[in-house]
């Protein structure tokens, strides 16, 4: 929300007062609910599905880790 003071719009991560990694982790979670929203589900989950979902998720967790340990680095 713009115009409190020290409150971040923590669900835009188009909000610039946040973090690289932050803006991110709330972009690669917008897309996946947008993926899982518009996934065609007729035949069901498979489990190549589910598994390509979990990889997806752990290299999206990796990349946020990576950014957020680079700003880290930054600022020290």
């Amino acid at each position: 929300m713009k115009g409190l003071s020290g409150s971040h719009s923590a669900d835009d991560p188009r909000d610039m007062t946040l973090p690289l990694w932050r803006r991110t982790q709330l972009r690669l979670q917008r897309m996946e609910t947008f993926a899982a929203q518009h996934r065609n589900t007729s035949d069901g989950f498979t489990e190549r599905i589910q598994l390509q979902d979990q990889r997806i998720a752990l290299a999206c967790q990796h990349l946020v880790q990576i950014l957020k340990d680079m700003e880290e680095t930054r600022t020290l």
